[in-house]
């Protein structure tokens, strides 16, 4: 059995993983590249260009079967359209390690389709993940202690936080 691999994104890759790629591309690529693919893992950010990218247009690109696993967000599935085209042959399997809601209706047609897989979303939870984010924490708290910024800052640091902070 043989694997092609390939991927699409703006943020380039470590060299020795794009030496695996038999093809790369960018966004207005995909129709392309997920018209090749048996199994298309999504592992990108949400964004506001990636909002609801699996939508109808996706899949119709996609070769009839196609297995689809999101181990990242919720929001990259238009599930209106993944709902419809679940009961044709254009979508052979659906993994979701992420729901478009929390909590998810158990009840709800996607939920209980005989196609679909969900896990709750726990697949980075691993021993190595762990120890990692603990030496993750352990750094920022050296940095705090040292007066330092934090290595990766999300927001801006309003004046009226307290400096126990």
């Amino acid at each position: 059995m043989g694997v092609r691999r390939s991927a699409w994104g703006t943020n380039p890759s470590d060299s020795h993983l794009e030496a695996e790629l038999q093809q790369r591309g960018v966004f207005q690529d995909l129709p392309n590249l997920v018209g090749q693919a048996d199994l298309i893992v999504l592992t990108c950010s949400l964004t506001d260009a990636t909002r609801g990218m699996v939508d109808r247009a996706f899949l119709t690109a996609c070769k009839p079967g196609v297995r689809i696993i999101n181990v990242a967000r919720g929001g990259l599935l238009d599930y209106d359209a993944v709902n419809d085209m679940l009961d044709t042959d254009a979508i052979g399997a659906l993994g979701l390690d992420v729901q478009w809601q929390e909590p998810w209706d158990p009840q709800h047609y996607i939920t209980n389709h005989p196609k679909v897989i969900m896990t709750p979303h726990v697949a980075g939870v691993t021993e190595l993940s762990y120890r990692t984010m603990a030496q993750v924490v352990a750094n920022e708290v050296r940095r705090h202690v040292q007066g330092l910024p934090p290595t990766i800052q999300l927001n801006s640091i309003r004046q009226s936080m307290p400096d126990a902070l």
